[in-house]
Order: C-alpha cells, then sequence, then structure tokens
C-alpha cells in the first residue's frame, strides 16, 4: 500500500533510488582514495627529508620508515656535499615556491601590499 506519493514516486521507491546512489557514493570515493595512497611529491624545504623520501620509494614496503630513516641519516651523515646538491637544490626550489606563494597571499589584487 502506497500512503505517500512525491512527484508520482511512492516513497520505497524513492528510498531504493537514495540506498542506489549512495552506494555508488562509497564505491567512488574507495576509489578515490585507493588512487591517493600513491607516495605524494615531496614538499619538505629540508634536504634530508627529500633523500629520505627518495630512499623509502627505492626501498618500497620491504622495510618500516623507522628502520629507513636510521639508514638514511646514517648515509646523509657521511655523503659527500657533491652528492647533497641535489637535495638541497630540490629543498630550494620548494622554499622559493612556498616565499612565492606567501607574497601572492599578502598583496592585495590591486598590487599593494596588505597590512
Amino acid at each position: 500500500m502506497q500512503l505517500i506519493k512525491l512527484n508520482g514516486e511512492s516513497i520505497n521507491n524513492l528510498l531504493d533510488s537514495t540506498n542506489e546512489r549512495k552506494i555508488g557514493t562509497i564505491i567512488i570515493m574507495k576509489e578515490k582514495i585507493a588512487k591517493r595512497k600513491v607516495i605524494a611529491k615531496c614538499r619538505s624545504i629540508n634536504p634530508f627529508i627529500h633523500y629520505y623520501q627518495s630512499l623509502r620509494e627505492s626501498f618500497g614496503k620491504q622495510h618500516s620508515s623507522r628502520v629507513i630513516a636510521k639508514i638514511a641519516a646514517y648515509r646523509w651523515e657521511f655523503m659527500e656535499p657533491h652528492a647533497k646538491e641535489r637535495y638541497i637544490e630540490a629543498a630550494r626550489k620548494q622554499w622559493l615556491r612556498r616565499r612565492k606563494a606567501a607574497m601572492a597571499r599578502v598583496q592585495g589584487k590591486d598590487g599593494t601590499r596588505r597590512v
């Protein structure tokens, strides 16, 4: 027995279609979360963190983060300065990117500084 109709559809039909939409939304969200599990590009301004992230990518899931951090610290300590240049340059670029973004936030639309 259909007591209430809304735009020609019974409440049961509306509830069923709502459940289907929710299930579809849940599946889409799970797919988005699965895609996000890729390790993001490092945005740190610390050169060691750039080195650590590259080691994590190379080791994969063979070791825990704690073990990789200890290995990275030991290697970083004894690494030649010219070998560290790559990571220092990457950190410098991130610092400049952050500085540029901060300056853009401080300046108004007309180009004057906001206080």
